[in-house]
């Protein structure tokens, strides 16, 4: 295995993809409370993605690349929430 320049802008593009989708989340989540009020959604798609290359020729999923989109969903979540800025509303109805 080596490490190439190529390797490190893979792995940068699937972090800066997914660091402001955490920043979203914190500002404007899915639900006020449960599993879908913070971070969460992202970690869903994230994995929803890697599942997802199963059904591509030559791809095969890659618990690496869910981290990286795991951990800068945190991040982006964790830097906006620390800033300051706190959840507008929620987009899906609370169930009652």
């Amino acid at each position: 295995m080596t490490m190439t320049f190529f390797t490190v802008v893979d792995v940068l593009v699937l972090f800066l993809l997914f660091l402001p989708l955490g920043g979203l989340l914190a500002v404007w989540p899915l639900r006020a409370r449960g599993p879908l009020a913070g971070f969460a959604p992202a970690l869903y798609l994230a994995a929803a993605f890697e599942v997802g290359q199963i059904f591509i020729a030559g791809r095969s999923p890659d618990i690496t690349d869910l981290l990286v989109q795991s951990a800068a969903a945190a991040i982006g979540w964790t830097v906006v929430r620390r800033a300051g800025f706190r959840p507008y509303g929620s987009q899906l109805a609370e169930r009652r």
